[in-house]
């Protein structure tokens, strides 16, 4: 979905989890920080995070032609080309101490236009992979997008599968 930087910062909210597995919410305007962009795509979480001042420490995508638009945009933002899977590089990741993680998760097994299979498709695990890196970084927010296909028929089972996760 793509999305003006204006619409993002008026109607998404950060969530974040406690020590005792509560789940706050807040806005992003109350946020000036920094943050890794996972599943970066082209970047718009660092237009609209910028904008409100937050700093890109670091942006992660597999996709090649991703990497040269969001490297033209944010040439000082360093990249990391490897898989969110592959766990090697979280550790770099980390030690950057982003206060927040942002991304897109690739979405196909959740979209009305994809198979719809939810939790039994290709790459259901790619959310809570995301919520487990902010949990690894330490993150203090987390700012994800999907889609509606996310909160439709398959709500009761993601929801179950997130508190897992958590």
């Amino acid at each position: 979905t793509v999305l003006g930087g204006s619409w993002v910062l008026e109607h998404c909210w950060t969530w974040s989890l406690g020590q005792d597995g509560s789940i706050a919410y807040r806005h992003p305007r109350q946020e000036a920080n920094t943050h890794v962009d996972l599943f970066a795509e082209i970047g718009g979480f660092a237009v609209a995070l910028q904008a409100l001042g937050s700093r890109t420490t670091l942006a992660n995508d597999t996709c090649p032609l991703a990497e040269a638009v969001y490297r033209a945009n944010f040439p000082h933002t360093p990249w990391e080309a490897r898989s969110a899977r592959d766990t090697s590089w979280w550790h770099w990741a980390a030690q950057l101490l982003p206060e927040g993680i942002t991304g897109g998760f690739p979405c196909p097994d959740w979209s009305a236009a994809g198979p719809q299979r939810g939790l039994r498709g290709r790459d259901p695990d790619l959310g809570f992979l995301a919520i487990r890196f902010a949990q690894f970084c330490h993150a203090e927010w987390a700012l994800f997008e999907n889609v509606g296909g996310l909160l439709g028929r398959a709500t009761e089972e993601a929801w179950s599968a997130l508190q897992q996760c958590a």
